[in-house]
């Protein structure tokens, strides 16, 4: 009798275990389908914002351009008001181009993850001040869409986020491919992530980035350094999904 309930018991918590994991596996389909959707989501905005409005704010500057040539010599403050006015256009069409890069940069789509990571680092660099290092053996590298995706946007997130809380004044970068596996390792030189960011309180962003990983097989690691800094590592198998 005892040895009948002990089986029924067993055969409970294997079937309660089997469940579970077949649930965490609908959630991380779930995800990934959710991810394939926002980056197709946003590659379309991105589109309609470069194309549509940018075509828009550059028809607008030639117009205010051409009747700027035809105010009088004389009319100064007419023609420093349009001078403004032409100036405000060319800072719009170039938060236009910003917006739609951070969106779906088209390097990706049009020269792969290399240029498009190469890109990353060195407009993040001129906007923080914080020196970037990239490291990406071969020069070229082309992986599937959805892939070159998912790593470009961990790329995105870990450098955002030293540029936000590191508090460092230098930054590495390594994209590696051979024939098994492709790794990016991101860390810096900063203050290092609080323990509890990784473990305890994961961050939407921390997430987002496991979440991507782990929808290819990969594995990522998040960890602070002994000499201070951050160090995000990912390691993807190639043609596994």
């Amino acid at each position: 009798m005892h040895v009948a309930v002990f089986a029924q018991d067993i055969t409970d918590r294997k079937k309660a275990e089997d469940e579970l994991k077949r649930s965490h596996e609908r959630l991380r389909n779930l995800s990934a389908y959710l991810q394939t959707a926002i980056e197709n989501e946003r590659k379309n905005i991105a589109r309609e914002v470069h194309d549509d409005l940018g075509q828009t704010l550059t028809a607008i500057k030639m117009d205010a351009v051409w009747l700027q040539n035809k105010i009088p010599a004389d009319w100064e403050m007419i023609r420093k008001k349009s001078n403004d006015a032409i100036l405000l256009v060319d800072s719009a069409i170039q938060t236009v181009k910003r917006i739609s890069a951070e969106l779906r940069p088209g390097l990706l789509d049009d020269l792969g993850l290399s240029a498009a990571i190469e890109w990353q680092a060195g407009n993040y660099q001129k906007r923080s001040g914080i020196n970037i290092h990239v490291i990406i053996e071969p020069e070229e590298i082309f992986l599937d869409e959805n892939l070159s995706i998912a790593i470009f946007r961990v790329c995105q997130e870990s450098l955002t986020n030293i540029i936000r809380h590191s508090k460092a004044t230098d930054a590495h970068v390594q994209l590696i491919k051979n024939s098994e596996t492709i790794a990016l390792v991101v860390e810096d030189n900063g203050v290092g992530i609080n323990e509890n960011k990784i473990t305890k309180k994961d961050p939407f962003g921390l997430i987002g980035m496991r979440e991507r990983i782990h929808a290819f097989g990969g594995r990522i690691k998040i960890s602070r350094l002994q000499a201070g800094g951050t160090k995000v590592a990912i390691t993807v198998p190639l043609g596994i999904k």
